[in-house]
């Protein structure tokens, strides 16, 4: 686990804190299929709530 202000930039101000960052994910097969050469566009929103 890493904290999150280690890898992400504050880009809001206010009352409301909003935090930015880029991370890299990795692809691999699922057991049984078949892999086509090709490419992958996906988003991830993280939403956390601290109480």
């Amino acid at each position: 686990w890493y904290g999150y202000k280690d890898l992400t930039t504050r880009v809001s101000s206010g009352s409301v804190e909003t935090y930015s960052g880029d991370f890299t994910a990795s692809l691999e097969a699922i057991g049984g299929q078949t892999v086509t050469a090709g490419s992958v566009n996906a988003q991830l929103q993280a939403v956390v709530s601290f109480q």
